[in-house]
């Protein structure tokens, strides 16, 4: 068996020392190194590993535990944790993924390399029960939000922006909806928290302070006439969304520009 071990420490001297290690133990089979959750996001979309080796204390928005939990809302994999001693108020959350170990820093060759051993034997019973349910089945072009007393579902293709409805409720602008001059739907999480929701989700992401939008119905990229700093607009229907520069790299890296 040759799994693919995700790898994300944002420190690259751990990170190195990390790889030769693998490659000693014969795990060619690499995916990263990333020095950060959002990067490790984006790579999974183009190959999903079997195991994941994370280091809790990661810069950025998104500590190794929150990687976590977003890596298993899209596949249950076996979970590795580097860290150094933490409060028992982290370790109580990093126990919500179920990780079949933790690796303190510094962390000898044969602590890792039964740490990976005990994450292959977890694939192999995972693999050999015919009771499985495989969390890669679960619909990732749809979710449903709560309307009246029940859930309608809403397809994520059909989501223009989604925009903060101020506290903890935000507003989710939908084609149809919009294009009758209907009311959008609001949900109850503000706009931190559905983006960590809808992580599993590549072209929905945060353009501003209050905006969330889909890239897909974006229509027109253009340079704000007003202000001196070349600040960007972004156009999505009858609508223009200013382009925060915080977000500006991650939202323009996407698109083909020419």
């Amino acid at each position: 068996m040759n799994p693919v071990i995700l790898v994300v420490e944002d420190k690259p001297l751990l990170a190195e020392d990390l790889l030769d290690r693998l490659d000693t133990f014969g795990y060619s089979n690499i995916l990263g190194p990333f020095k950060s959750a959002e990067l490790a996001i984006q790579a999974i979309k183009d190959q999903e590993p079997d195991i994941a080796i994370l280091d809790i204390n990661l810069s950025g928005k998104m500590n190794g535990i929150a990687l976590a939990k977003a890596l298993i809302r899209i596949k249950q994999i076996p979970l590795i944790y580097l860290t150094h001693l933490e409060d028992l108020e982290t370790l109580e959350n990093s126990m919500q993924t179920q990780p079949v170990a933790f690796l303190n820093k510094p962390f000898t060759n044969s602590e890792l390399r039964i740490a990976i051993q005990n994450a292959e034997n977890q694939l192999d019973q995972e693999t050999k029960s015919p009771y499985l349910i495989d969390a890669t089945e679960k619909l990732t072009d749809r979710l449903f939000i709560r309307n009246g007393k029940g859930k309608i579902q809403i397809k994520l293709d059909d989501i223009l922006w989604i925009q903060s409805g101020g506290g903890e409720t935000s507003a989710v602008v939908v084609k149809e909806r919009h294009h009758e001059g209907k009311l959008p739907y609001t949900v109850g999480f503000n706009l931190n928290k559905l983006e960590e929701r809808l992580l599993f989700c590549p072209f929905i992401v945060r353009s501003s302070r209050f905006h969330m939008i889909n890239l897909n119905n974006v229509k027109r990229i253009f340079s704000d006439s007003n202000s001196t700093k070349n600040k960007k607009i972004l156009e999505i229907a009858d609508q223009e969304f200013p382009l925060g520069e915080k977000y500006r790299k991650n939202v323009l890296d996407r698109f083909h520009l020419i």
